[in-house]
């Protein structure tokens, strides 16, 4: 099992996101898991890193999660402002091929947040679709959550194999984590390193500590 993230520089995010998720992941995940951060950063994030190689701008670059051969084996994507908040057994678990979330405020909807799949003719044939015309793509869709729910419509839904386990921020967390939580979404402002975050803030500031790479 791999567990991915993307940081593009320019916007709300540097690498101590990358180090507060890695440290959080460090004490939920299942032992044996390899962690990698596709980036643009300078130096690559040590040994975790590897490059992005197409400049496609803010969230668009997570598109070359699905590149062939960059992953062996099942991966688990999380945004980088995702706070791993218990034991990710169960969604470090999944072996099917494609899986997604719910909207966090719009249910019906896909989002992509948390990704779980993996690398096969699926995702081959995502990136197919995908670099045949991505400035084309990117003018029709708003984000990279809304290509790929109209490209892999019936993707599982997280939330649905794993109740509970997912929760937003502003939602269902919004006091502290509830019980059955593994992962606490940030999708969007307050970012977690805000104080108004609240406890979230509190416990991604405790996390975003830089380790040697």
């Amino acid at each position: 099992m791999t567990v991915a993230c993307v940081l593009r520089l320019g916007g709300d995010f540097d690498p101590l996101w990358v180090w507060a998720l890695k440290r959080g992941l460090s004490r939920w995940m299942p032992a044996g898991y390899e962690f990698v951060c596709l980036t643009d950063a300078p130096g690559g994030m040590g040994q975790w890193g590897r490059r992005l190689q197409y400049g496609w701008p803010k969230w668009w670059s997570k598109m070359e999660l699905f590149r062939p051969g960059l992953f062996d084996g099942p991966v688990l994507y999380m945004d980088l402002d995702t706070l791993p908040v218990g034991d990710l057994s169960d969604l470090a678990g999944y072996t099917g091929q494609f899986a997604m979330i719910s909207d966090l405020l719009r249910k019906t909807t896909l989002q992509s947040g948390v990704l779980a799949f993996t690398p096969g003719p699926l995702t081959w044939r995502l990136w197919e679709q995908w670099v045949a015309n991505p400035a084309g793509h990117m003018k029709r869709y708003r984000g990279d959550g809304e290509w790929l729910g109209a490209h892999v419509p019936k993707a599982d839904r997280l939330q649905n194999l794993y109740p509970g386990q997912i929760v937003s921020l502003k939602r269902e967390a919004k006091k502290a984590a509830p019980p059955k939580a593994r992962l606490v979404c940030g999708h969007g402002r307050p970012r977690l390193s805000d104080p108004t975050a609240g406890w979230a803030h509190t416990a991604w500031k405790s996390l975003a500590v830089k380790e040697d790479a």
